[in-house]
């Protein structure tokens, strides 16, 4: 979002990504870690304003049977027990990450037989909805969430 301004003071023109955005407003307050205001090294009428976004990952990743180890990079993982039951280990908090969530989602249908059941295995040192267990989905087309607040682990939804 830039904004510029008259160096005598007086109305500012409010855009975002280059359109302007209307209305009567006269103060902006920007709000979220990272954000920063500066005045534009080139243009001295106006101020950028940067957002940072979050950091790359790979969109999904689908698991089909056996045992799978987290990894940080992936917040969907599509599940597929045709072939027989999966278990998915979770990274320990620390490494999987304070205020993340990765999401599962039963692409194959299948959860809801004992052979083809999804366990999603504690990592060391964090608990899955406060039990030191591990957490057994057996519903068909599931999705879920599994949260971190950095300590332990939660399930969403």
């Amino acid at each position: 979002m830039g904004i510029s301004r008259r160096s005598s003071g007086g109305t500012a023109s409010i855009q975002e990504e280059g359109a302007a955005v209307t209305g009567a407003d006269t103060t902006l307050n920007f709000i979220g870690a990272g954000v920063t205001a500066a005045q534009d090294g080139t243009n001295p009428n106006q101020v950028n304003i940067t957002i940072p976004g979050a950091a790359a990952s790979a969109a999904s990743v689908t698991i089909t049977t056996g045992t799978t180890a987290g990894a940080a990079t992936h917040d969907i993982i599509e599940v597929n027990s045709a072939g027989g039951a999966i278990v998915y280990t979770l990274e320990a908090p620390a490494t999987f990450g304070a205020d993340r969530t990765v999401w599962f989602q039963d692409v194959g249908g299948l959860l809801h037989l004992p052979s083809a059941a999804l366990t999603i295995s504690r990592a060391a040192g964090g608990n899955i909805n406060g039990a030191a267990a591990n957490y057994v989905v057996t519903a068909p087309y599931a999705h879920f969430g599994v949260y971190c607040d950095g300590t332990n682990f939660f399930i969403r939804g």
